[in-house]
Parts: C-alpha cells; sequence; structure tokens
C-alpha cells in the first residue's frame, strides 16, 4: 500500500487560524467516514480512543509533526487521515512547538500469529520513515491545495524523498 492509498483524507485547515486539537482529530476521522474508508457508526469509538491515547501522551512528536493513532477492530487493512494546519495546532509536543502537519494513522489489530516484527504495518514504517526527512516535511507544511498534497504524497511513493 502506498501513501497515497493509506490517506484516505486529506485536508488544509487554511480557514481556521488555530484549532483544538480535539477538533483536528475529529475533522479527520470524520473526513475517512464521509470517504468512505471508516464505518460512520464507528466515528465515536474512534475520536474516542484517539482522544484517550492523547491523554496518555501527546503523539506529537517534534519537529511540527504530530501522529495521532490506534488500533480499530472493525478495519481489516490500515487507513490514514493527513491535515495540513498553517496556523498551527497545540498537540503538547515533545518540543513544545505547535503542530503543523498532522497525520493520523488507524490500523487493525494484530492477529494472534502476526510475528512481532510486523506489529506495525509497512505503509506506517514508511511513513515514519519519510516523517524522517526534513524535505518531506517542509513540503508538506508548504502545501497550499490537496493538489500540492497529491504530488507531494506521489513523490514519496516514487522514493523522492528517501535518503541515501
Amino acid at each position: 500500500m502506498s501513501l497515497s492509498e493509506f490517506f484516505g483524507y486529506r485536508t488544509l485547515f487554511d480557514r481556521i487560524v488555530r484549532p483544538q486539537r480535539d477538533n483536528v482529530i475529529r475533522q479527520l476521522v470524520e473526513g475517512l467516514a464521509g470517504a468512505g474508508r471508516v464505518e460512520r457508526d464507528s466515528v465515536p469509538t474512534i475520536i474516542d480512543a484517539l482522544i484517550r491515547r492523547e491523554s496518555l501522551g501527546s503523539t506529537g512528536i517534534g519537529r511540527s509533526i504530530a501522529v495521532p493513532h490506534t488500533r480499530h477492530r472493525p478495519l481489516t487493512e490500515p487507513v490514514g487521515a493527513l491535515a495540513i494546519v498553517p496556523g498551527g495546532v497545540d498537540f503538547d509536543s515533545l518540543d513544545r512547538e505547535l503542530v503543523y502537519v498532522v497525520c493520523l494513522c488507524l490500523a487493525p489489530p494484530p492477529s494472534p500469529h502476526t510475528h512481532l516484527g510486523r506489529l506495525v504495518p509497512p505503509v506506517i514504517e514508511e511513513l515514519h520513515r519519510n516523517l524522517r526527512n526534513t524535505n518531506f516535511v517542509a513540503s508538506l507544511r508548504d502545501a497550499r491545495s490537496p493538489t500540492d498534497i497529491d504530488r507531494i504524497l506521489e513523490s514519496a511513493d516514487r522514493g523522492d524523498f528517501h535518503t541515501t
């Protein structure tokens, strides 16, 4: 699965100066439901799980990035939503900086037969590999339209941001 396929919903929060963290999470999950990537009746459960996860410790990993995540039983494959927040959002990040790139990740629970080394779906490993690349993150932060986001994800799918 490519990053373009994984991110079933993409948005820019260009009309909101400084949205609240929980509202960003809510809008991303609702966007996934609207795109048919999660069941509409699962939305409250998923939102609750993501907000509970934030209460355990921030998913703001620093460098302007947050990766809110949870596992959700009805899913059969990983799915994500991507938001660019030009005005920034407070995720209580490790570096105390605002977040401008939010990569929401949902995955099915591992099967009892899943090898320990495969607990993280490969597409999420690929996402993290790209998030370590400053050019990838800077490109996302500079995106001004959904078309820009699509172009950046397609470049990532080709491996354009991999360091050698």
